[in-house]
């Protein structure tokens, strides 16, 4: 995301903000197939490290929130713009993003059916190799 400002609490570049009821958190994400209700998010604000990377009083913020993939039972055609909501909201919350999500000049939001149409098996990112 592009930010107007930044963040209005003081954040490092790489932050990780964990969620609470951690084990319950992945029994939905993993034996569920649903969101988490309380999940962990990494969010990078590489403009806190190189302001140059983004024009004057801009900021960068790259987050990541853990979901299920494509074999859970979110249909993500119908869900995306409210775990998008959600996703921002939480953000919001911990001072990354300004009320409202006003401040916010450029998105660009990436879920399982997008990791699929990028290659991925079953809209996941991740793996062992």
């Amino acid at each position: 995301m592009g930010i107007d400002g930044k963040p209005s609490v003081e954040h490092a570049h790489h932050n990780i903000y964990f969620g609470k009821k951690w084990k319950e958190s992945f029994d939905s994400l993993l034996k569920s197939g649903t969101r988490m209700e309380s999940p962990s998010i990494l969010v990078t604000i590489p403009t806190h490290s190189d302001p140059t990377l983004a024009p004057d009083g801009s900021s960068i913020v790259y987050a990541l929130e853990p979901v299920p993939n494509l074999d859970g039972k979110i249909d993500w055609r119908y869900e995306r713009d409210i775990a998008i909501s959600d996703f921002k909201a939480r953000l919001a919350h911990r001072g990354i993003l300004g009320a409202g999500t006003s401040n916010i000049v450029l998105e660009k939001a990436i879920d399982p059916l997008d990791w699929q149409a990028m290659g991925m098996e079953r809209g996941t990112p991740f793996s062992l190799s």
